[in-house]
């Protein structure tokens, strides 16, 4: 659920993985600045990596509403906080809306048209707003983002419904039709294939 992991970080770092897998065994990153946070990266940390970008869902197109609760002019950033006490956190895409466009709806019930960015656990990372106009009759449908499955939990939950299952049990005992067996098997041996 880290802010630090989103799709450029997680390909970033597995582009080092051929390196790792054929000529070194550890990659050790610092900056000067600040010498003591260090990362050494293995090919344990790509199998992360990886993992993480598997499991994180792909950014979706929403609607979403809610009210406009802060704005931050110089990062472009702003709060939209819904019905449930959720806050997304949001940022308009400069080439779609101004840092203006947000002030006459501060504090204001708003719909928002952007592009959705997860994290790898399904929780919304960012909302990039590519509109944003008041809030109309009929739009509390956006009022609850829609849950979205991650790849580990859908895997999870097929595994789990399989699992519930007794195949064997539903079979055992049972035969489709009222023929000998001797009659099936003469049958199939002598159907053209």
């Amino acid at each position: 659920d880290s802010e630090y992991y989103d799709a450029g970080v997680l390909g970033a770092l597995l582009k080092f993985k051929p390196i790792l897998a054929t000529q070194v065994d550890t990659i050790k990153l610092s900056a000067r600045r600040r010498p003591a946070d260090n990362v050494t990266l293995s090919m344990a940390a790509m199998e992360k990596a990886e993992h993480l970008q598997v499991q994180t869902p792909e950014p979706t197109m929403l609607l979403v509403s809610g009210v406009l609760n802060s704005i931050e002019h110089s990062t472009r950033r702003f709060q939209l906080v819904l019905p449930d006490g959720q806050i997304v956190p949001g940022q308009i895409d400069d080439k779609e809306l101004s840092a203006e466009d947000l002030r006459s709806r501060w504090g204001k019930r708003v719909t928002v048209k952007g592009l959705v960015f997860f994290r790898p656990s399904g929780r919304v990372k960012l909302l990039e707003a590519k509109l944003i106009k008041e809030k109309e009759g009929g739009e509390e449908v956006f009022e609850q983002l829609p849950l979205v499955q991650t790849e580990a939990e859908f895997a999870g939950a097929v595994v789990q419904a399989a699992e519930s299952r007794d195949w064997v049990k539903g079979l055992w005992g049972k035969w489709p039709g009222d023929e000998p067996i001797e009659e099936l098997l003469q049958d199939l041996r002598h159907s053209d294939p």
